[in-house]
């Protein structure tokens, strides 16, 4: 088996202290690139651009992405807590993602080539989260479905396009929560260990314990969920 994706990586942090504190920089996001030629081995990882999306734009494919329709669809946060979306023309198996020219971007509606600024209000998504969650297409349901969570409640969100218009979200599942510090998180659906019809989804987290020694260690829950 091999294949090669591209993935973008970031992290914002969101600082609550004493007055007189004052933000210096904001992180930008940058590119890697993942090769895997064996199975069952881990994948080669690379960063191809490093600052790729700078602090003042959105970080397309933080937070989630699809492949649909000859493109791939590059969610990220913004400001509001809201998803954005750029989608980037595949010329290859996963396209050249390093190339800005093959981007377009969804804004106030409608795609354009000009990158926005992550503080245009018009390139958030109604009725998305930018909270952990999974973006797959359904065959069943002919529909892109997102997947996500506050702790273990997972929610769903269904769309005819990758773009939207996204249902409001409903919860469908509630997992169990750990006894640690941090209880539980990292809430993701798996749908590439499904058969592809779409009549179930697997769902997973993690979950902080206390073993016998009385030290935290963590376990991961998989879940198969049926669709009716």
């Amino acid at each position: 088996m091999r294949g090669n994706a591209a993935a973008v990586r970031g992290s914002r942090v969101n600082f609550s202290g004493p007055s007189g504190i004052e933000v210096v920089n904001t992180p930008s996001y940058s590119l890697y690139h993942v090769i895997s030629e064996t199975a069952g081995a881990f994948p080669t990882t690379s960063m191809d651009i490093s600052g790729f999306w700078s602090d003042t734009q959105i970080g397309y494919g933080s937070a989630a992405s699809v492949v649909a329709d000859g493109y791939a669809y590059l969610y990220g946060p913004t400001p509001s807590g809201a998803l954005a979306v750029a989608r980037a023309a595949l010329t290859d198996f996963l396209g050249d993602l390093e190339d800005y020219s093959l981007y377009e971007y969804y804004v106030d509606g409608a795609w354009t080539t000009t990158i926005p600024a992550s503080t245009d209000s018009t390139i958030a998504l109604p009725n998305t989260s930018d909270v952990q969650g999974t973006i797959y297409y359904s065959p069943k349901w002919e529909s892109y479905v997102w997947i996500g969570y506050p702790d273990t409640n997972f929610l769903i969100s269904t769309a005819p396009a990758p773009e939207g218009p996204w249902t409001a979200a409903t919860q469908f599942y509630s997992g169990v929560v750990g006894v640690g510090s941090l209880p539980a998180y990292s809430a993701v659906a798996h749908p590439g260990l499904t058969d592809g019809t779409g009549d179930y989804i697997f769902i997973s987290w993690t979950i902080t314990v206390t073993n016998a020694e009385g030290n935290d260690v963590y376990e991961q829950p998989l879940v198969r969920v049926d669709w009716e």
